[in-house]
């Protein structure tokens, strides 16, 4: 056995003994990850060993069954999603563009700092909650309706709606959204941009209105 913690990555040593010694202790299963370091010390692969022991009648381990997995392809497809999502949050937070992001069970599950700068809310916010306290009334339930149509059929969506500002005042936006995968073709959520749209609204309003006071004028000078 001493060959065996031998092999172990220095970090990983001690914990896997502790974890082998409460499995004895407790005679119960063990299921355990660590590192192995190959002789030489140039490769290192993460192991996963699972298995029970065996005892005399005096309560002695007297052998261990199990199997062992080589994970080290799982374990560093992890890590590098974890720093793909810890350098995604970091520009997100940076921009000057609302994002959001969901679960698979319909749920938003991320708003980036400028979407909670701009409701006013704090980062521990419950985005969930959040979400729907600021969207305008009046449109909370089409929002909804076009959303989860979305999530259902998994496919892009795009709808200007109002949104409560942290001053008060009920702003335009265009949200919009597509879906996301692993990259295996896995559905994991969606991911979407919602935009402050008001100026250009309102210009649309003011152009819209002028052409309608032009056409009477228009009209005025015909009769």
């Amino acid at each position: 056995i001493d060959a065996f913690f031998a092999r172990l990555h220095d970090e990983d040593r001690e914990r896997t003994r502790q974890a082998i010694d409460a499995s004895i202790a407790a005679r119960t299963p063990y299921d355990i990850d660590y590192r192995t370091v190959s002789p030489d010390g140039q490769s290192i692969k993460w192991i996963r060993a699972m298995g029970r022991g065996f005892y005399d009648d005096e309560g002695q381990p007297v052998r261990f069954d199990g199997i062992t997995i080589d994970v080290t392809d799982r374990v560093e497809a992890d890590r590098a999603l974890r720093e793909s999502e810890e350098r995604f949050r970091l520009i997100a937070n940076t921009v000057p563009v609302m994002i959001w992001m969901s679960g698979t069970n319909n749920e938003i599950t991320y708003l980036n700092q400028t979407w909670l700068d701009y409701a006013g809310r704090p980062s521990d916010a419950a985005v969930e909650k959040l979400q729907a306290m600021v969207l305008h009334p009046d449109e909370a339930e089409r929002c909804r309706e076009v959303y989860e149509k979305a999530f259902e059929q998994r496919e892009p969506f795009q709808l200007e709606h109002r949104l409560r500002r942290h001053d008060g005042e009920y702003r335009w936006v265009v949200t919009a959204g597509v879906p996301r995968d692993k990259g295996d073709g896995s559905f994991i959520g969606f991911i979407g941009t919602s935009v402050d749209i008001t100026e250009r609204k309102l210009a649309e309003a003011a152009l819209a209105s002028q052409k309608l006071i032009e056409a009477h004028e228009e009209e005025k000078t015909r009769i």
